[in-house]
């Protein structure tokens, strides 16, 4: 187990602890559109790096894409409003790919969501309160990205 342990971190794998979240668009995409979190960056980066209209969202994220038109077609002024809002809420590294008809959303939160503490009983109103927390972070992604609605309209 330590020889497995130490092969994994001269790899510099990144232990995730969080949010990952996959839900459909409308639209679907003929390249990959990668938004990396610029304090924690992405697994996988392809293609070329693209700017976008946002100086907030620059200041956030880098954009990496084949198709430089797809990715400002893709993030939308008010998409990058909104991820920038959802950075701001969850205060952790955020990143998201566009590919296909989806969208993957990973918010590295530092904590396993849902995961039972042996410290607290799962009776305790305080250990209910942090489930129904992380529940409601899943339905504050789908409504402050605008994935319940029609993002292009």
């Amino acid at each position: 187990m330590e020889l497995k342990e130490k092969s994994v971190k001269a790899l510099g794998a990144q232990n995730f602890q969080g949010i990952l979240f996959k839900a459909t668009f409308p639209k679907e995409f003929t390249h990959w559109v990668y938004v990396c979190d610029k304090k924690e960056g992405c697994l996988r980066k392809e293609g070329e790096i693209a700017l976008m209209d946002s100086p907030s969202f620059n200041r956030y994220f880098d954009v990496f894409t084949e198709d430089q038109i797809l990715a400002r077609y893709a993030l939308s002024p008010k998409l990058m409003e909104r991820f920038c809002s959802l950075k701001e809420k969850f205060n952790c590294p955020i990143s998201m790919v566009l590919r296909n008809r989806e969208v993957i959303v990973a918010a590295n939160l530092g904590k396993n969501s849902f995961e039972p503490s042996f410290e607290k009983s799962l009776l305790e109103d305080s250990t209910i309160r942090d489930y129904i927390s992380s529940i409601k972070g899943f339905t504050d992604m789908v409504k402050e990205l605008g994935l319940n609605n029609h993002i292009w309209k």
